[in-house]
């Protein structure tokens, strides 16, 4: 593949610049296939020069973006997010949508790795915008909007902020319950209790992390069982919040320590870490 796709690439350089940049282009997408993303850069960035001189612009935005995708890859965050802002700026004056919403939904990812976790909500609201309508997007930037807000919160909740924490905790559950199968949802849900237990809403709280462990054993059941066990990590974390919640209300009822027990078993699993918490709570409820 690689050697048949190198003849016809030099050979379609012979020709004009239109079939250069074509060229460049099938180079750039194949070798991002091959994950040669140093070669796939090459490519785009050829491709997006050659289009631009022979007056193409939409082509070129196209190539611009994914151009900006395998910078995003490497690494290269700086120049990627560049060529994402020079991205956004073309896009919008040609109304191309679906190109200026991807590349401020990478804005996003990029301002979510700096942790500026407002700019990046602020772009994936933005990306929305011109995505909102296409079901793969949605999906991506309502998990990255959440995921920027749950990370918001926290920060406002340790400067004791408290409303604007739950406000951010509610609005990412919000976002999130479309998405019936995921386990963002569970730890939104879970992150909302934790925020309203800071607030003394130990009523809400109780009931928002009891959803979540109930998300969280919903989305973990319906996944493959070689699959399972990867979900540990998760598991560990949204069930140890509710236990923690339990045993500082100081006494147990029965019945939300028998849903602990019938999700966990006598041997859980996934609680390695926290193994006083398990035995705290089977002592009070008798069930060990």
């Amino acid at each position: 593949m690689e050697q048949a796709f190198r003849k016809g690439y030099y050979l379609a350089l012979l020709g004009d610049k239109y079939e250069k940049a074509v060229a460049e282009a099938t180079r750039g997408i194949v070798w991002y296939m091959l994950g040669n993303y140093s070669e796939s850069i090459a490519g785009y960035k050829n491709a997006t020069e050659l289009f631009d001189s022979v007056a193409m612009p939409e082509q070129a935005l196209e190539t611009s973006v994914a151009y900006g995708v395998a910078l995003y890859r490497t690494g290269a965050r700086k120049e990627a997010e560049a060529r994402f802002k020079k991205t956004v700026q073309r896009g919008r004056a040609l109304r191309q949508d679906t190109e200026t919403g991807i590349a401020l939904m990478y804005l996003g990812q990029l301002a979510e790795n700096n942790s500026k976790y407002t700019l990046a909500f602020q772009y994936y609201e933005e990306a929305e915008k011109y995505l909102g309508s296409e079901v793969m997007y949605r999906v991506t930037l309502r998990l990255g909007q959440a995921r920027a807000l749950c990370l918001l919160d926290r920060y406002e909740e340790s400067a004791r902020r408290l409303d604007a924490a739950a406000h951010y905790s509610s609005y990412a559950v919000d976002l999130l319950q479309p998405l019936h199968a995921s386990l963002d949802l569970a730890h939104a849900l879970t992150k909302q209790g934790q925020v309203l237990l800071a607030h003394g809403d130990q009523k809400r709280a109780s009931v928002a992390l009891k959803k979540a462990c109930e998300q969280a054993m919903k989305v973990r059941q319906s996944a493959p069982e070689a699959y399972r066990r990867d979900f540990i990590d998760s598991l560990q974390e949204i069930f140890s919040a509710r236990i923690e919640f339990l045993l500082r209300k100081g006494k147990v009822a029965r019945e939300n320590g028998q849903f602990l027990y019938n999700h966990l078993g006598k041997n859980p699993p996934l609680l390695y870490g926290h193994p006083f918490l398990i035995n705290s709570i089977y002592s009070k409820i008798n069930l060990s």
